[in-house]
């Protein structure tokens, strides 16, 4: 079994900071446009900076649960 990187740990806990951040920022979905707007510009922003698969499935997962909670919310 091969063993993840020091340097590799450090850039993705920061990702994985990031995107928490992220989540707190969003918490609550809102209907408004900028809201998803301003919630996909921030998760592009991430991936760009971490262009990996593992940030690609992370950011689609958080737009996903909070397209969700927002569903379940508006009884959608």
């Amino acid at each position: 079994m091969s063993e993840i990187k020091n340097n590799d740990k450090v850039t993705e806990s920061k990702m994985i900071s990031e995107i928490w951040r992220v989540i707190k920022k969003y918490y609550l979905p809102e209907e408004q446009d900028g809201y998803w707007a301003d919630l996909v510009t921030d998760l592009d922003e991430i991936y760009k900076r971490y262009p990996t698969e593992l940030c690609k499935y992370l950011c689609l997962s958080v737009s996903q649960y909070l397209e969700s909670k927002y569903r379940k919310g508006m009884h959608i």
